[in-house]
């Protein structure tokens, strides 16, 4: 129902990033409180705390799994391969550093208790390196590899999606259906929009209210507390209502329309998202019975709607959708055949 104008993508550096720390830690299976306890437990539990920093070991750590986590698309799944590699190159330093120790005659405890920030720092990255990149190998051995996408696709996706600087929280219809008449049905769109710029630069987002019927009405139209004259010819054009509003880095605003609008009563229409969407919402309250209504999804999954005891059918989705993704609701006269 609606379409927005295309907004100028932006690079991955700047994207504002949400959660990385935690996106990461979860590549590696654990997370950043469980990390932090199971190094003070571990070194306060066998009375290393002379000779370890915890503290500095866990930033020693999550340092190491940042730095896999940048290379992981150059490890591949063959996980012996690193696993081997990875015990061959801690026992060559081990070997070394008790040559190192044997020659000058010096007791290891008293380096640690000497040096002992330095040394908790390089201990933690030698034995976390090697555990990171057998852990990434391990779990790319475990899923079917696949062939690279075609350069078209690989370049739409990232345009699309990942380096679209806009993004939806939430997109969220509720659609009423009059009583057909005349070979005619009036439906009511109510669309609400939660526009989200993750980028670190002022957006100019532009979207379009244009249904596919006739006989247009523009009820109203708001983004955040302004409330737009439907009538202004600035907000018109061929094609329908013209929004438009600067966005600024990390900011979410709110924008709504109602629109009437003239269909066949047999007939459908594509209610979904332009941009990529956290969620979608589409409630049809309680058609008319001379009309029979269906959804059907247009997502990665089959997603049935749900007919509530009142006669509203609710269709929701909270996954993610790409763009141009979502549910067509069909409608024809009851009784009438397909």
């Amino acid at each position: 129902m609606t379409a927005s104008s295309p907004v100028n993508p932006v690079n991955p550096a700047e994207v504002v990033p949400r959660g990385l720390l935690g996106r990461m830690l979860a590549e590696f299976g654990t997370e950043w409180t469980n990390l932090v306890l199971l190094t003070g437990v571990v070194i306060s539990s066998f009375g290393l705390d002379r000779y370890l920093n915890a503290g500095i070991w866990t930033l020693g750590a999550v340092s190491t799994f940042a730095t896999v986590y940048v290379f992981r698309r150059s490890i591949d799944a063959r996980f012996t391969y690193y696993v081997r590699y990875s015990l061959g190159g801690v026992l060559i330093i081990v070997v070394g550093v008790l040559v190192v120790l044997g020659a000058t005659k010096t007791d290891l405890a008293t380096v640690f208790r000497q040096y002992r920030n330095v040394a908790t720092l390089v201990l933690a990255i030698v034995i976390t390196a090697p555990v990171a990149v057998c852990i990434i190998s391990y779990k790319k051995q475990s899923v079917e590899e696949l062939l690279e996408l075609p350069g078209q696709l690989e370049s739409l996706v990232t345009r699309s999606v990942l380096q679209s600087p806009i993004c939806h929280r939430s997109v969220t219809y509720i659609i009423e259906f009059g009583e057909p008449a005349a070979g005619l049905v009036e439906v009511t769109f109510e669309v609400t929009l939660l526009p989200y710029n993750r980028s670190q630069r002022i957006q100019n987002l532009q979207d379009v209210i244009d249904p596919a019927g006739d006989n247009n009405v523009y009820l109203y139209a708001t983004i955040d507390d302004d409330v737009l004259d439907t009538d202004d010819p600035d907000y018109r054009s061929e094609r329908g209502l013209l929004l438009s509003r600067e966005i600024q880095p990390g900011q979410q605003q709110r924008w709504s329309a109602k629109v009437r609008s003239t269909f066949h009563d047999r007939d459908s229409e594509l209610f979904g998202t332009y941009f990529p969407s956290a969620s979608l919402s589409i409630l049809v309250k309680r058609p008319p019975s001379s009309l029979k209504v269906r959804l059907i999804s247009h997502l990665d999954r089959k997603v049935d709607p749900q007919r509530l005891p009142n006669g509203d059918i609710v269709f929701e989705w909270s996954r993610g959708l790409l763009p141009f993704q979502g549910a067509r609701i069909l409608w024809q006269r009851a009784g009438s055949s397909v």
